[in-house]
């Protein structure tokens, strides 16, 4: 009996699985938070920030500002309903993935947590809180560092390895598009080029044959002054 009970103690703790319903939080959030942000960006009529009226427009300007004005009921409760369906489905996807140590299930959920709580904090504090706004907005941006860690840790393990492998491509593929993007901006602000060779940048020059020229026959006139000039001796 004593020797039953040792064994119970050695072998590890699976952590209890929070159902598949709860799982979908996941991709349940971000799909509502990104179908109430088009549907509300073609319905303002603008907000008021700070006191000044500014139009609204879904292209040209970012989604905080529908947290403003006759929107900013429904687009923050989508801040809010978003953090927290993400939160609760990343608890239950990490939580049924028996092979993950208990060190490793809680650093992916709090990597991928941080972007959720980010919202959360956008929904509760809106673009006339700039600072905290901004503080919710940076938690947002951690994805950029939660995927890849998520991605080495899911990688390690065998049924996960191609997610694991896919969250890395993703940080992948958008730094490469964040550089793509800067060189073509360079190259925007930089001299035409050659259109014999567009790999050559065709340096700006000054025309200077024309400007020459004078001074080609000034002395070229010189010269020939000087040979049909008469010496005092001659003739």
């Amino acid at each position: 009996m004593i020797e039953v009970q040792q064994e119970r103690q050695r072998v590890p703790a699976v952590p209890r699985r929070l159902g598949p319903g709860i799982a979908l939080g996941a991709a349940a959030g971000p799909a509502v938070f990104t179908l109430t942000w088009l549907v509300l960006g073609f319905v303002s009529r603008g907000y008021t920030a700070w006191g000044v009226y500014v139009p609204y427009s879904p292209i040209h300007q970012g989604v905080s500002g529908l947290g403003l004005g006759e929107t900013a009921p429904y687009m923050n409760a989508a801040f809010i309903v978003n953090g927290l369906l993400t939160l609760a489905g990343i608890a239950a996807i990490f939580a049924g993935i028996p092979e993950l140590g208990r060190t490793a299930r809680r650093v992916c959920i709090a990597m991928l947590a941080l972007p959720a709580i980010g919202s959360i904090v956008d929904g509760i504090f809106t673009l006339e809180s700039f600072w905290l706004h901004n503080l919710g907005f940076a938690l947002v941006l951690s994805t950029a560092a939660g995927f890849p860690v998520v991605g080495f840790v899911l990688r390690r393990l065998p049924a996960w390895r191609q997610l694991g492998t896919a969250l890395i491509a993703v940080l992948h593929e958008l730094h490469a598009h964040g550089r793509r993007r800067h060189h073509r901006h360079r190259r925007h602000h930089r001299a035409p080029s050659d259109p014999r060779n567009p790999g050559l940048v065709r340096r700006p020059r000054l025309d200077i044959h024309k400007e020459s020229q004078p001074m080609t026959n000034v002395r070229a006139g010189g010269r020939r002054g000087s040979s049909d000039r008469i010496c005092p001796g001659d003739g």
